[in-house]
C-alpha cells in the first residue's frame, strides 16, 4: 500500500498542466553545467619502481602531464619518462610528443603539458 501512495505521489509532482496538455517534463533548456575534466591516471613501471601518471585534457588539444613519485632530483628521468608514457598512452605510432615546457617539480609531482603531432 506504501509503494502505491509513493508512486502515485511522485507521477503527481512530475506532472504539470499545460495549455498544450498534461506534460512530465517542460521543454526548458537547462543551465549549461561546468564539465569536469576527465582525469586518466596510468601506472607506470620505469627502473624497477612504479609511478603514476595523471593525465588531464585541457580542452585544445593538449593535456596537462603530472607525474608522482620521483624525487626533485630526477629531472632527467622525469623528462624522458613524461615523454616516453605519454607517446605510449596518447599518441599514434607515427606522431611525436611535444611538451610545452620542460617538466617542473613542485614539491609532489613533476608538472608539464604536452600535445601530440
Amino acid at each position: 500500500m506504501n509503494r502505491i501512495f509513493i508512486l502515485f505521489a511522485i507521477l503527481l509532482t512530475a506532472c504539470s498542466h499545460d495549455s498544450a496538455g498534461i506534460r512530465i517534463s517542460h521543454n526548458e533548456q537547462a543551465a549549461p553545467s561546468i564539465a569536469a575534466k576527465p582525469v586518466r591516471v596510468e601506472p607506470v613501471f620505469f627502473n624497477g619502481k612504479t609511478y603514476n601518471m595523471s593525465l588531464t585534457p585541457d580542452g585544445q588539444g593538449g593535456y596537462a602531464i603530472g607525474l608522482l613519485g620521483m624525487s626533485a632530483k630526477q629531472s632527467k628521468e622525469a623528462s624522458e619518462l613524461t615523454k616516453t608514457a605519454f607517446h605510449h598512452f596518447n599518441c599514434k605510432d607515427s606522431q611525436v610528443v611535444k611538451l610545452s615546457s620542460a617538466p617542473a617539480f613542485d614539491g609532489a609531482q613533476w608538472n608539464s603539458n604536452g600535445r601530440c603531432i
